[in-house]
């Protein structure tokens, strides 16, 4: 018998239905109202398992008002289970704000864990996993994603990811121009009949991967070697502008990649850029103004602290 007024946080598979545990299945067999991320594949899940109880949406575009819904329910002395569409709830989905919200309230919290598709592609990647660095889902903007990935690949900690199949190959396009020599491991269906694990260089995994992948897809990346890699030249500063440059990434959006990679401040980066250009470069605090950014220091963040916040999707865990 679980406990009622509780908010119950449940992993459910992330692609094999036979894949949950006992205690999740009590508590969604016994909850009063289930709060599903995907509806359709929740019922799905439940029909498999031969659960009838009540299933309400709650997803990345719910209003507001819906939580605190479930929150009152709550409050109320019934029991609210919350699940993603796959995994572990409250990484990369809606539940963060549902569970930020129970705490305000006074709620018990709950969890039942079980499946993630974190762990899982960590176990099968065959890479180091003793210091990590999630980024769940990158920002669809080029430049932005670039930024990220720079930051992330200086950090020296194995990284894990979630991306949508119809960006793979994009994903492996930027880690082939920032870092060409990372191994990368693309886990793509885990626990599925079709499950798939392809290791490699990005360029490799270019080569092997298909035109227009399908499925739910995590990546792991290795982390860089323990040697700090010695400063870029100017040459292969201007090298690395003119591949992007001839991507369509505007000069500030050029000069922000190369200052994060390659830890330079910003007004170095820019000047660079637009030497290229044969556009002056501005003095003093001009360039700011003349559309660059504030510089930034090493380790990628502005002068004022602050660094990009990364979009998310719903999807695995």
């Amino acid at each position: 018998m679980i406990t009622p007024g509780t908010l119950f946080i449940v992993a459910t598979p992330i692609g094999n239905l036979r894949d949950i545990t006992l205690r999740a299945l009590d508590v969604l067999r016994e909850a009063h109202v289930i709060a599903a991320e995907d509806t359709r594949r929740t019922r799905k899940l439940l029909t498999a398992h031969g659960i009838t109880s009540t299933v309400v949406s709650l997803h990345a575009n719910s209003p507001v008002e819906k939580i605190d819904r479930l929150i009152s329910r709550a409050m109320e002395g019934e029991s609210v289970a919350f699940v993603t569409d796959a995994g572990s709830p409250a990484v990369s989905d809606p539940g963060v704000l549902l569970v930020e919200k129970a705490h305000e309230a006074g709620l018990p919290i709950r969890v039942v864990p079980g499946p993630s598709a974190v762990t899982a592609a960590l176990g099968v990647a065959g890479l180091p996993c003793h210091d990590l660095r999630f980024l769940g889902f990158l920002p669809r903007h080029k430049s932005r994603r670039l930024a990220v990935m720079g930051d992330a690949l200086r950090c020296g900690s194995t990284i894990i990811l979630f991306e949508a199949p119809s960006r793979l190959r994009a994903l492996l396009e930027d880690t082939a121009e920032l870092a060409p020599d990372r191994r990368i491991a693309v886990c793509r269906e885990l626990t599925k009949i079709h499950e798939e694990v392809l290791r490699g260089t990005s360029a490799e995994l270019l080569e092997r991967l298909p035109l227009r992948p399908k499925g739910e897809v995590t990546v792991v990346i290795a982390p860089g070697g323990t040697q700090e890699a010695a400063p870029a030249s100017i040459d292969e500063l201007e090298d690395q502008a003119r591949r992007l440059r001839r991507s369509g990434l505007s000069t500030r959006e050029i000069a922000r990649i190369l200052s994060t990679e390659h830890g330079i401040p910003q007004r170095e980066a820019y000047g660079v850029v637009v030497r290229l250009s044969g556009t002056p470069v501005p003095s003093g605090r001009e360039t700011s103004s003349a559309g660059a950014p504030e510089s930034v220091s090493r380790s990628g963040m502005s002068s004022s602290g602050s660094s990009d916040s990364m979009s998310s999707s719903p999807r695995r865990r």
